[in-house]
């Protein structure tokens, strides 16, 4: 993952009710509710979005809004989001290095977005 959403992803980690997350337009967003591959959709290629290491995100590639999004085997992906489900929004105007973190320490976090 690079490091603009790496720790947003990470914040996710560290949060029991964070699911899944988006990093955004500096912009990490914790989520939290059912999530999975085929619910991302295309968003851009400067965010990253991700679901908690041990959900079940392999579920399905979606096609939607300009393509499939490459997960080349991971639990986060490039220019990709997953709309709704949002619980609390880390706003980070230089990376998204936080975003994974404060959704690790919020319970209500299942996933995140960050969007530079």
């Amino acid at each position: 993952m690079p490091d603009s959403g790496d720790k947003c992803g990470s914040a996710c980690a560290g949060e029991d009710q964070c699911s899944h997350f988006t990093w955004n337009a500096g912009t990490c967003f914790l989520k939290n509710g059912g999530s999975n591959q085929g619910n991302a959709v295309n968003s851009g290629v400067n965010s990253v979005c991700g679901w908690k290491d041990g959900n079940n995100g392999n579920n399905g590639n979606n096609g939607n809004n300009n393509g499939p999004i490459n997960w080349n085997g991971n639990n986060w992906a490039l220019g990709c989001d997953f709309p709704g489900h949002d619980f609390k929004q880390v706003s980070m105007p230089d990376s998204g290095d936080k975003c994974g973190s404060v959704c690790a320490g919020e319970d209500q976090c299942s996933h995140f977005t960050w969007n530079a």
